[in-house]
């Protein structure tokens, strides 16, 4: 079956390449949702990095690739990101000549690249409209579908993919110790409920249609994925965007917002790194989710721990890291002598800027978040809940990543949207015709 899948995404990359605007986002958007990263084509390269080097081959073929790049606001910070990438790369003299130069380059196709793609998708409001209302009814199908898998407790197409690629099930195949995990179509169920809540939020305030009971079953559908998803982490990252959304919407104070806005950051922060307050929230969700029955504390000291590791291991190369795939190929690797089965439970993508990626990569990824929340805000006037959206969900994305690290295609699922709110604060003849993002389509 393995062919079947090739075939697929060869097909999808061809139609992105050759379509353009709103249809080639879709194509794009839809190829990422409905074909899972584990459908791998040669080495490090899989489906998911086919479709975004298949995007710009399309920008390329029509001419369009230029005008893109010079528009784009972040282009210079991510070309430092891609250069220090090939640093890494370069310096790591563990892996092949080969390895050096291909890891680095699907390293930031599919991370800091997905930002600027989002940002090539829209070009007017025409193409906005055609996008938004073609997503909600893909995600309409992929929710129908993860509701389906829950029923039935089993995912035949992610069983398929699983064993096609590499010859079992996969660890989400069977049903959990805290209960059935759905992903639907993705291929793993903590970024499915991430990214779902965080697409509930982008449709709940950027799209607008006369058919307000289709809208509204899509967004409980959309909800009810963050919950039968079974992520904690979902769960909060979906709050983290609600709630910061609706902080900035409300026409606060600068002062009330700034101190709204480091009080959830520093909650954040309490909650990913601090093993005695970790099990108190988990404690909350678990009790009005299960009525307590899954509730288990984390590991004491294991936050402190891992910190400790990642910083001597910081210690040990500051300025480019150990290397890309570093951490599961030494560190996690049950061979290697200094495997630790804590260490190697360690998830966010703090852990893999520390141990794998140096201090150069750290300092060019802070720019780039800050010049990312300096344009959402800039440009508010623009419009504004096209900017506190972005802002949100680029927190929530934040969130999501540091407390569950980048696998799964985390930066493709949230980055593409958020290139597309970028483009959107951008471009202000998206606007010019209304007061906010409100695509109307009769049905």
């Amino acid at each position: 079956m393995s062919v079947f899948f090739l075939l697929l995404t060869f097909l999808s990359c061809y139609r992105i390449i050759k379509t353009s605007g709103a249809k080639r986002a879709l194509w794009f958007i839809g190829s990422v949702l409905f074909l899972s990263d584990s459908i791998v084509l040669w080495g490090p390269f899989n489906s998911h990095f086919a479709f975004v080097l298949s995007f710009l081959i399309s920008l390329c073929f029509h001419h369009e690739l230029k005008t893109c790049y010079k528009e784009y606001p972040l282009r210079k910070i991510s070309i430092i990101i891609f250069i220090i990438y090939l640093l890494i790369g370069v310096v790591d003299t563990r892996i092949p000549i080969i390895s050096r130069f291909s890891r680095p380059v699907t390293g930031f196709f599919l991370t800091y690249m997905v930002f600027f793609i989002g940002f090539c998708c829209v070009k007017s409001k025409n193409d906005l409209h055609v996008i938004l209302s073609g997503f909600v009814k893909m995600l309409a199908i992929v929710c129908v579908y993860g509701l389906l898998t829950f029923v039935i407790q089993s995912n035949p197409i992610y069983d398929l993919i699983s064993n096609s690629f590499t010859g079992d099930l996969g660890i989400w195949a069977n049903v959990q110790e805290r209960g059935y995990r759905v992903c639907s179509f993705l291929s793993n169920p903590i970024v499915f409920g991430g990214v779902m809540g965080v697409y509930s939020l982008i449709i709940l305030n950027t799209w607008q249609t006369n058919n307000k009971v289709f809208k509204y079953i899509v967004l409980a559908l959309l909800l009810l994925s963050v919950l039968i998803a079974n992520s904690r982490t979902s769960i909060f990252s979906t709050l983290v965007a609600y709630i910061l959304y609706y902080l900035l919407k409300n026409k606060l104070s600068y002062k009330n917002v700034l101190a709204a806005f480091s009080a959830v950051i520093i909650i954040l922060i309490m909650y990913n790194q601090l093993s005695f307050i970790r099990p108190m929230i988990d404690s909350a969700i678990d009790l009005v989710m299960t009525g307590g029955e899954n509730t288990q504390g984390s590991t004491t000291d294991l936050k402190e721990q891992q910190w400790e590791v990642s910083l001597l291991s910081f210690y040990d190369a500051p300025f480019f890291g150990h290397g890309l795939s570093y951490f599961n190929e030494v560190m996690g690797n049950k061979d290697s002598f200094i495997y630790d089965p804590l260490i190697a439970g360690m998830e966010g993508y703090q852990y893999k800027l520390l141990i794998e990626q140096g201090g150069f990569m750290i300092i060019a990824v802070i720019i780039f978040y800050v010049q990312l929340f300096t344009f959402f805000l800039k440009k508010r006037k623009h419009n504004q809940t096209v900017s506190y959206v972005g802002t949100a969900c680029t927190v929530s994305f934040l969130f999501f990543i540091c407390a569950t690290g980048v696998y799964g295609s985390a930066f493709l699922h949230f980055g593409i949207y958020i290139g597309i709110l970028l483009r959107c604060v951008y471009d202000k003849r998206i606007f010019s015709t209304y007061p906010s993002i409100q695509c109307r389509e009769i049905y």
